[in-house]
């Protein structure tokens, strides 16, 4: 009888836990809309739970990386301030700003896709 409770448990919680994916979950790709002055880039995140994991990608080889997370609403925060965007379905509008010599733009504009 206990086994049949902790095994009613387990499938319980394997039930929810599956059920609790964010509507963003998901590979995402885009590119820079205004690569003047900077070079061409494409941006990959892979968000699970809400967690985004970016990379950023510039022509030349130099890629960079960053952290952040979506709400269920769409919002995007990543780390230090230096990503936002919003999520509305299957596209997303991003915003970055570089800190470093990759572009001396102050702001980069993205649109990104979600990957079926």
């Amino acid at each position: 009888m206990r086994w049949s409770i902790y095994a009613a448990t387990i499938v319980m919680f394997l039930q929810v836990g599956v059920s609790a994916a964010e509507p963003f979950d998901g590979q995402w790709k885009g590119s820079l809309l205004r690569p003047k002055p900077c070079r061409s880039a494409e941006m990959t995140l892979n968000i699970e739970n809400g967690v985004v994991m970016g990379q950023v990608e510039f022509s030349g080889g130099i890629t960079t990386h960053f952290r952040g997370r979506v709400t269920p609403e769409g919002v995007l925060k990543g780390a230090r301030g230096r990503v936002e965007g919003t999520f509305s379905g299957d596209t997303a509008q991003i915003l970055t700003h570089p800190k470093d010599v990759v572009c001396p733009a102050a702001v980069l504009r993205w649109s990104l896709q979600k990957v079926k």
